[in-house]
């Protein structure tokens, strides 16, 4: 029997649907080998975001709190997991910022007079 697109389910044998199905299968699976040719690396957990960052778990739990990952990260249940490049890009504006902010304060402050030059 010729199996197209127009027959019907109940028309095919266990063996014509299988073959059908594993023909769909390879053709699926083909299609994405060829694009995902730049595999991503994936990281897993705050421990893992806190390792490529290079900063501590709880600035990392920090940072996921104030939103900073938001839409770099999937959590299912307690599971994290996110892609490095995105979890980099996101570290990096984010202590770019941080550190603006502290030499602001910095700057703010004022010195005691006893440490003030004299001149």
């Amino acid at each position: 029997m010729n199996v197209n697109l127009e027959t019907r389910v109940i028309d095919l044998t266990l063996g014509e649907l299988l073959a059908a199905l594993d023909c769909k299968i390879k053709e699926v699976v083909n299609k994405t080998d060829c694009n995902s040719l730049s595999e991503r690396k994936i990281i897993y957990g705050l421990l893992g975001i806190a390792k490529t960052l290079g900063c501590h778990t709880s600035t990392v739990n920090r940072m996921k709190r104030k939103g900073v990952f938001k839409g770099y990260l999937s959590q299912m249940g307690k599971t994290i997991t996110a892609y490095e490049d995105d979890i980099i890009q996101a570290g990096k504006e984010y202590f770019k910022k941080t550190q603006i902010k502290k030499e602001k304060e910095l700057n703010s402050i004022k010195k005691p007079s006893r440490l003030r030059s004299r001149r």
